[in-house]
């Protein structure tokens, strides 16, 4: 009796043991889950900070180039009124402008005028101007007939053009 009371002794001890070991061991694994989902919670708090950060980023990016496009507009445009304002002291008296375009990095004039020699003066006034780098005469041409008009027209590259975008036209 004695040997069998140890033995139920002894196998409560061992099932006590397991159950302490089983209990432990729940208890680390439950530590470590929660362990777990704090980290998992915070990388998906990181994850929606870095989402809004990018997002701000981006959207501080597209807000910066629209503003460096209306920055570049407005140069074209004070640039352009400037040319214009003293255009009409440029032009002789016998030539006609009849078409302005600005196509970002030059200007296009065309026109016509009575004689050759006032095609000139205007190229030369407007190669004079602040603004422009170079003026180049296009094209010249006279219909048939004794007092029709030259068509001309001219290109006069901007001397700033890096500040306007390729293919941005204002006309």
């Amino acid at each position: 009796r004695r040997w069998l009371g140890l033995l139920w002794l002894q196998t409560g001890l061992m099932l006590c043991l397991i159950a302490a070991s089983y209990l432990l061991w729940q208890n680390r694994q439950q530590r470590a889950q929660d362990e777990l989902n704090a980290v998992l919670a915070q990388q998906q708090q990181l994850t929606g900070q870095y989402q809004q950060t990018h997002q701000a980023r981006e959207a501080l990016r597209r807000y910066l180039e629209q503003e460096r496009g209306e920055a570049r507009v407005q140069h074209d445009n004070r640039r352009n009124l400037h040319l214009l304002d003293q255009l009409a002291g440029m032009v002789p008296a016998r030539l006609w402008l009849t078409e302005i375009a600005d196509r970002g990095s030059h200007l296009l004039l065309s026109g016509v005028s009575e004689n050759y020699h006032d095609i000139i003066t205007l190229q030369h006034a407007l190669s004079r101007h602040v603004s422009v780098e170079r003026v180049q005469l296009l094209h010249t041409s006279r219909e048939r007939g004794v007092n029709t008009p030259l068509r001309f027209s001219f290109q006069a590259n901007w001397r700033d053009a890096g500040v306007s975008l390729p293919g941005e036209d204002h006309d």
